[in-house]
């Protein structure tokens, strides 16, 4: 018969667990990092962000995006961009978007729009728009669908848009229905992880 006790049962915290598995990641990262592999590079950055450490992160961040990895091309571009340095973040971003990056693509747009860092360019921001909705960023389906919806982008000036009340609806519907499936998918993970935190693993002990 299989007893349990306060001094035959072994509770397993899973704030330990995680911490030891995180370590281990961390260190595999490093090595990783270490061995000049730019994604695990870009990885450890993420890992290290909001820590003590993080200031080692901004230094694995920068060795991943002079590699040549498109999502650290991205972030050094939004980097430039808090720091209102607009033609370097034009620059990391063109990098990341020639390698299908899809939020310096749409970034792009948002660029040549309102006309910082480039020369102000309604088709090129309609063109980065509809690249980044096709590769399904909510947020340029919005431009996209705004831009059909008045017949033009950003200022109003003609360059041969009109007026289609048919992709406008289709582009809104696709980038409201985007954020909607992203929400559920940030409530879902939210969920699965307080239930997988709310109760102590029990493993019983055998006497």
């Amino acid at each position: 018969m299989l007893l349990y006790s306060s001094h035959l049962v072994h509770l397993r915290s899973p704030g330990i667990l995680k911490r030891r598995a995180a370590a281990l990641e961390l260190k595999q990262l490093t090595s990783r990092a270490e061995a000049g592999d730019a994604k695990a590079q870009f990885e450890l950055f993420d890992a290290l962000s909001g820590t003590p450490d993080s200031w080692r992160g901004e230094r694995w961040l920068k060795r991943s995006a002079e590699l040549g990895y498109a999502e650290a091309e991205a972030e050094m571009g939004y980097r430039a961009d808090e720091a209102d340095n607009r033609q370097e973040a034009v620059g990391w971003y063109r990098k990341a978007a020639l390698q299908g990056d899809v939020r310096a693509t749409t970034q792009l747009g948002y660029e040549y729009l309102i006309g910082e860092g480039v020369a102000h360019d309604s088709l090129k921001a309609l063109w980065y728009f509809e690249a980044g909705a096709q590769k399904g960023d909510h947020s340029a389906a919005l431009e996209l669908g705004e831009c059909y919806l008045d017949g033009h982008c950003g200022q109003g000036e003609d360059f041969g848009l009109r007026q289609n009340f048919a992709e406008a609806c289709e582009w809104l519907f696709i980038a409201h229905a985007s954020e909607m499936i992203r929400r559920a998918i940030a409530a879902f993970k939210r969920t699965s992880l307080h239930h997988s935190t709310s109760k102590p693993e029990i493993e019983p002990r055998y006497s």
